[in-house]
């Protein structure tokens, strides 16, 4: 008897022993998990898209949302248009300004106004 119980302790031991492997983990897949950490690790991290970061020419910095819904889209298409068309009046404005300072150029140092002639090409006929 005392024969029996020691060959069912030796193949108790045997069958644990033999599924341990399968309780835990092998020492392949702890490497393969530690290599996926560190190289998920050297991914950049994912930003959020909905803030823009604007420099202006005068050296500030202005952060913009952009935006999600038709009706955002459509304010901020909006605003960026009323500046830019200010921008440009303001363009216009200086060359107005230039072009009537240097208007009496010309008189003063006595050069004749430049005209285009038209020339008229005949057919032949």
């Amino acid at each position: 008897m005392k024969m029996k119980s020691n060959s069912k302790l030796l193949l108790f031991g045997v069958v644990v022993a033999s599924s341990l492997p399968i309780f835990g983990k092998s020492a392949q897949a702890i490497i393969n998990d530690a290599r996926k950490d560190y190289y998920n690790s050297l991914k950049p991290k994912k930003v959020d898209k909905t803030l823009t970061v604007i420099e202006n020419a005068d050296g500030s910095v202005e952060e913009v949302y952009k935006p999600r819904t038709g009706l955002e889209k459509l304010e901020y298409n909006t605003a960026r248009a009323k500046d830019r068309v200010d921008f440009y009046q303001s363009v216009v404005r200086s060359v107005q300004r230039e072009e009537n300072e240097l208007k009496g150029f010309n008189d003063v140092f006595g050069k004749k106004k430049s005209s285009r002639k038209v020339i008229r090409k005949s057919s032949g006929k």
